[in-house]
């Protein structure tokens, strides 16, 4: 129950005892690539890695995952990790298709569902659409259209004006 480390007792141990610290297990970019490629040769290993996958789990954020451990095993450096990443998610991309599995590649939204959702707001509020505009902008917007028409000089009305520190005394 109370085994948890004291605070500051990792600054009293002899250095260069965690496995990080060491020479890694595998210093080259070929060594590493092979170490991974014959871990998902195991039909056991493939088909856990293969669920994981099929749970919508995103396999950008899966190979992360493998490769920081394999640098806190010391297995091999951070620059490694960084040269064999997108070989693994490709790799593992391609079993994935062959087995028939759907993937999520990548974490969040993409940017282009991001730029579709911004696009489809801002032709709402062009289009008049009120459930995306305030109270303000819905007046505003109609005082433009009576302005237009009428060559009327804008103004904002006193209720809606802003009342804060900087704002401009009506």
């Amino acid at each position: 129950m109370f085994n948890a480390p004291i605070p500051g007792e990792s600054l009293m141990r002899e250095p260069g005892n965690a496995p990080w610290e060491q020479p890694p297990q595998f210093p080259t970019v070929q060594e590493s690539l092979t170490f991974y490629m014959d871990k998902f040769d195991d039909d056991e290993t493939l088909e856990d890695a293969l669920f994981i996958l099929d749970q919508d789990f995103p396999l950008d954020l899966f190979v992360e995952s493998i490769l920081m451990y394999g640098e806190m095993e010391g297995k091999h450096t951070s620059d490694v990790s960084f040269l064999i990443g997108p070989v693994l998610h490709e790799h593992l991309l391609s079993m994935a298709s062959v087995a028939g599995v759907t993937v999520r590649e990548f974490q969040g939204e993409t940017k282009s569902e991001k730029q579709k959702q911004k696009m489809i707001k801002d032709l709402q509020i062009v289009l008049g659409d009120d459930r995306y505009m305030s109270d303000v902008a819905t007046e505003l917007k109609s005082t433009v259209k009576e302005a237009v028409t009428n060559d009327v000089q804008i103004q904002l009305p006193a209720s809606k004006a802003k009342k804060g520190l900087i704002s401009r005394k009506v």
